[in-house]
């Protein structure tokens, strides 16, 4: 009991010092402004794929034919599912952006289940991820920066506007603006960090990689073009999103359109 005593402690202590790992590494890898690449071609170590392979041990050979036998329209979406840029301001209907959130990130209804099990996996069941949505194009819902409430299927309007151009300024990708909405995954570190240490630090950015896969595969479904954006000036979105840096960080930005 001693122990377990120290080790909550411990925790506690990391979550509640300002100086905690989670958020001095994303700070130190914040973007003030994105990084332009100054080359006039793209160098050849930017562009060549490596692999790691065993030439000298036995090799067999993965039959695909088989696997579609099963299940095709999962390893359909798998083949189909690729980042596209080229969005036509067409805008998105309600069920659309419904079905991309609810089947991404919603709560699974199962009555067996104390309904808190999400589509997507997540280290311990913590869920720290919280979801964003900048409607930018849509005739059923207002342009504005919303909140996906999870637990109620909900989406919370935080705030009605055009924010193309402050997306477009976020990313510094003029294609974005052309899209229908963009989705901010963010992070509130304390729940996963609260039963993993500084580790679970690791397994956050492990579960906005499953969610993101989701909206990925779900807009293929429903022929949808998405394109996940790593590269973002950190302020501006913390700043549109009104979060508390200490606590909440976006990690991933995902546009969604035709």
């Amino acid at each position: 009991m001693r122990k377990k005593g120290i080790l909550v402690r411990k925790i506690k202590k990391i979550i509640e010092t300002e100086k905690d790992p989670a958020i001095t590494f994303f700070q130190l890898t914040s973007y003030k402004k994105r990084r332009k690449i100054s080359f006039t071609k793209i160098p050849l170590f930017w562009k060549k794929i490596y692999f790691k392979i065993y030439p000298r041990c036995p090799q067999i050979k993965i039959e695909k034919k088989s696997l579609f036998s099963k299940s095709p329209s999962i390893f359909y979406l798998l083949l189909k599912r690729s980042s596209q840029r080229k969005f036509n301001k067409t805008p998105l209907s309600f069920k659309e952006i419904s079905q991309v959130l609810y089947f991404s990130a919603g709560i699974k209804k199962n009555k067996k289940s104390d309904q808190v099990k999400r589509m997507y996996p997540s280290a311990g069941a913590r869920y720290p991820l919280e979801i964003y949505v900048v409607i930018l194009n849509s005739k059923e819902i207002p342009e504005g920066i919303y909140h996906y409430n999870v637990k109620w299927n909900t989406l919370e309007l935080l705030e009605k506007g055009d924010f193309k151009q402050i997306i477009t300024e976020a990313t510094q990708q003029k294609w974005v603006r052309n899209s229908a909405m963009v989705i901010i995954i963010t992070a509130i570190f304390e729940r996963t960090v609260i039963k993993y240490g500084i580790r679970g630090w690791r397994y956050i950015l492990l579960d906005a990689g499953h969610l993101a896969q989701n909206v990925y595969l779900v807009s293929t479904a429903l022929r949808l073009k998405c394109c996940s954006i790593g590269g973002f000036v950190d302020e501006k979105i913390i700043k549109l999103l009104d979060l508390n840096p200490n606590f909440e960080l976006p990690i991933y930005l995902i546009a969604i359109g035709k």
